[in-house]
């Protein structure tokens, strides 16, 4: 199997679990690291000063936040297209290891617009990067940005903990095995990988998604069961309403505790990404609202 980012090592690991339990991938996972430590020890790279390269693109304080969000998508493709097979900027991106593409961007090209601590764009973008320096003006942006990280992390950090422990009272749902209900829906999604050991209707017929039919749907769009329209009960999710994919890598049938898990950490990761970006560009509250709000919405018709 060829590995050429962290996804990829991800899938290896789930399948080794799948296969061979849990124990032999804890274990592969430990060896895995010590030979990442070692090897980063006895081979250490540095990154020379000629792989820092300006990118040229038509930047100008006039243009709005969604012209900066297509120019930085734009300074991506350029740094790809000039870039070496040798130059470890781009080698550790394009593993993983590195914070993505913008980041390249902010050093080469353009830091574009921030929020400051009410959400609200800031006037003017800071069009320089940190390769060119910023003048005075664009110095007190950055410092506005600053300031929406230190009181987002301050504002925030104890919300999605507490969040956590509702979701956990709210959604501790086992999946009853070998049932049915009659959902109030389905999901219409494209079959990936990511809906592996998920149920999906096609022609009035339930099919599993498995490792070996995926490639069979894989790109189609069709229906697909999901505990969100499942009538089966508030304590109990349907088998296939809920899938497969618990007895294969979860092992457990608490979907619902996982669910938490996983909302509360989208949430966590969301209101506290300011601080690790500088408020760029984005508004990452409003994605929040979002979900908050889809939450007591389904709740609500649950009640009724």
């Amino acid at each position: 199997m060829k590995f050429s980012n962290k996804k990829d090592i991800n899938k290896f690991i789930f399948k080794v679990a799948e296969e061979y339990g849990k124990d032999v991938a804890a274990k592969l996972l430990n060896d895995l690291m010590n030979t990442g430590f070692l090897l980063a020890t006895l081979i250490g790279q540095t990154i020379p000063y000629s792989d820092f390269k300006p990118i040229p693109v038509a930047k100008a304080k006039t243009l709005s936040p969604k012209d900066y969000d297509r120019l930085r998508k734009e300074a991506i493709e350029r740094y790809k297209e000039i870039s070496t097979p040798d130059n470890q900027i781009l080698y550790t991106t394009k593993i993983g290891a590195a914070r993505g593409y913008d980041n390249i961007v902010n050093m080469f090209t353009t830091r574009g617009y921030f929020v400051n601590a009410l959400d609200k764009y800031i006037d003017e973008p800071v069009v320089s990067s940190l390769m060119e320096g910023v003048d005075k003006n664009e110095f007190y942006n950055y410092g506005n940005a600053a300031r929406k990280g230190i009181m987002d992390r301050v504002k925030f950090t104890a919300q999605p903990g507490y969040l956590f422990r509702q979701l956990i009272y709210l959604a501790g749902n086992d999946v009853a095995p070998n049932t049915k209900c009659k959902p109030k829906g389905l999901l219409k999604v494209t079959v990936s990988d990511k809906i592996l050991y998920r149920y999906i209707k096609i022609n009035n017929e339930d099919i599993l998604i498995t490792p070996e039919n995926l490639s069979q749907y894989k790109g189609q769009q069709v229906e697909m069961y999901s505990p969100l329209f499942c009538t089966y009960g508030t304590t109990y999710f349907c088998n296939r309403c809920a899938g497969e994919l618990h007895r294969h890598v979860l092992n457990s049938k608490q979907i619902g505790i996982t669910a938490a898990s996983v909302i509360s950490e989208f949430l966590y990761t969301k209101l506290l990404k300011s601080m690790h970006t500088g408020a760029m560009g984005q508004e990452y509250a409003v994605s929040v609202d979002r979900l908050l709000s889809s939450i007591i919405e389904h709740n609500e018709e649950e009640e009724t």
